[in-house]
């Protein structure tokens, strides 16, 4: 950990120069590692937000969870707003990838708020292409963070997940059932943005 800590301080004046395929590397691997400083994550972060542009759709994903299991504490708005133009182009990796960086913040943020439900919309036309419970639980869990209780694809989630009942895991089962009873409530007691 020094000794991480130690490259990353050699780092920091040339955080400016590094493009997008050694920042987002840089990224990935501080967050294998676990490793946390403020300060440099903080760094880090600008400097993704800077090249959003310039990522790919996978990239931005990638590069926005990476930085979730950095406990960043930047909205990151940039590559928020990024993923929000592409979303069309998102695979249910990336989406998956998205929700469980949602997932992962430890406060919510406005910056994905409009993007949630697009992401919801998004998934349900891959639907047939989704292998996993994982990524609908990641989806619910989103979507309660970000009270989307009146989405119009709810029941169509449900019947994706019924269809893939099968293969639920255990890991996932109580948070969906979890995400769905909020939802439900949600709903009920008129708390939506959706």
């Amino acid at each position: 950990s020094r000794k991480v800590a130690e490259h990353c301080q050699a780092l920091d004046p040339l955080m400016r120069k590094l493009n997008v395929g050694e920042i987002t590397s840089l990224v990935r691997a501080l967050a294998t590692l676990n490793f946390y400083d403020f300060n440099f994550s903080t760094l880090m972060a600008r400097r993704c937000c800077e090249l959003a542009a310039d990522m790919t759709v996978r990239q931005l994903c990638q590069t926005y969870y990476n930085l979730m299991k950095l406990n960043v504490q930047d909205s990151l708005v940039a590559i928020v707003r990024r993923v929000d133009a592409r979303v069309t182009e998102m695979n249910w990796k990336d989406i998956f990838l998205f929700c469980q960086a949602l997932e992962k913040q430890q406060n919510t943020t406005a910056a994905p708020t409009n993007l949630v439900p697009k992401l919801v919309t998004r998934a349900l036309e891959l639907k047939n292409e989704i292998p996993t419970t994982g990524v609908y639980r990641s989806l619910l869990v989103a979507m309660t963070r970000y009270n989307c209780s009146r989405h119009q694809g709810i029941p169509q989630l449900v019947q994706a997940i019924a269809n893939l009942s099968d293969k639920i895991s255990d890991r996932d089962l109580l948070p969906i059932l979890q995400a769905l009873v909020t939802l439900k409530q949600m709903k009920a007691d008129g708390f939506s943005v959706i």
